[in-house]
């Protein structure tokens, strides 16, 4: 996908879309955005017709379901080391633990967030913390960015 082609797509179907990468289906997309999923639906719709997939299950690789095909042929390597694929549910899984940390986060002072990311090193380990730290640095330019 060329950056041409996502610059078209609005804040809202980049969310999405990062979503339906991550692996999630339709129904946890609606939840994590607060929409119906009727409208996640029609959202998914419209960002492969932009991005020139004219029905989800076509050459995009998505699933009408929602979520990314079986294998991306992407390796990712868990917290604990175990290489996995990218499309796998353990992915899908740690991305939700980051993802639940970098919203608490959000929320919180500088202060708080290093007590935070000391407590998240504590007790799950300093790549859980590292990829955490990277995470919510890249969502903190991200909601910069949307602010202006």
């Amino acid at each position: 996908m060329s950056d041409r082609q996502t610059d078209a797509l609005s804040p809202m179907q980049l969310d999405c879309l990062r979503y339906i990468a991550k692996g999630f289906n339709n129904n946890e997309i609606a939840g994590l955005m607060n929409f119906s999923v009727h409208h996640i639906r029609r959202i998914t719709s419209q960002i492969f017709w932009q991005l020139g997939c004219a029905k989800p299950g076509g050459s995009c690789g998505h699933r009408h379901q929602g979520g990314i095909g079986m294998s991306s042929g992407n390796d990712v390597t868990l917290i604990d080391g175990t290489t996995v694929d990218s499309a796998s549910e353990a992915w899908r899984q740690e991305c939700l633990v980051r993802y639940r940390h970098v919203l608490n986060m959000r929320r919180l002072g500088l202060h708080q967030r290093r007590d935070y990311l000391s407590n998240v090193e504590r007790k799950e380990g300093s790549v859980a913390c590292a990829r955490l730290r990277d995470e919510f640095a890249i969502d903190w330019k991200d909601q910069r960015g949307r602010a202006a």
